[in-house]
């Protein structure tokens, strides 16, 4: 596993189970400071966080608390996108997916995930899977 020092990117059920303090919540907690979540799996994380019935203002106050940087999904991912896309079609990843595995391939940083078929993913970033 990465030290707490590199840059990580967090899928948004990594993020979720930090907020829910679920199984491999803790895996992440020392890699929060160097963290990036692209805007889009922040989204995806206010809506998980809504559907397991956690009040909007709560979710929001509670990632507000939490010290990962947010980054944009702009046009400098599209090509990063288009080719996560492309490795990973036969495995039915959502854009969302792609494009936290594409910021984690931006960036050169390891992709944490509850999502256990990344593991067999070569998309050009490193995965790391939480349980």
């Amino acid at each position: 596993m990465p030290a707490a020092s590199e840059i990580s990117v967090l899928d948004a059920s990594a993020l979720v189970a930090v907020a829910l303090r679920e199984p491999g919540g803790e895996v992440i907690v020392p890699l929060l400071r160097r963290a990036r979540v692209s805007a889009v799996n922040l989204a995806e994380v206010l809506i998980a966080l809504e559907r397991r019935g956690v009040r909007r203002a709560v979710a929001s106050a509670l990632l507000d608390e939490l010290p990962f940087e947010t980054v944009a999904a702009d046009e400098s991912l599209v090509p990063h996108i288009a080719e996560v896309h492309r490795a990973s079609r036969r495995r039915g990843l959502s854009l969302a997916d792609c494009i936290c595995l594409a910021t984690g391939r931006a960036l050169g940083a390891t992709v944490y995930t509850a999502d256990r078929t990344w593991a067999k993913l070569d998309v050009g970033t490193r995965v790391e899977v939480i349980r």
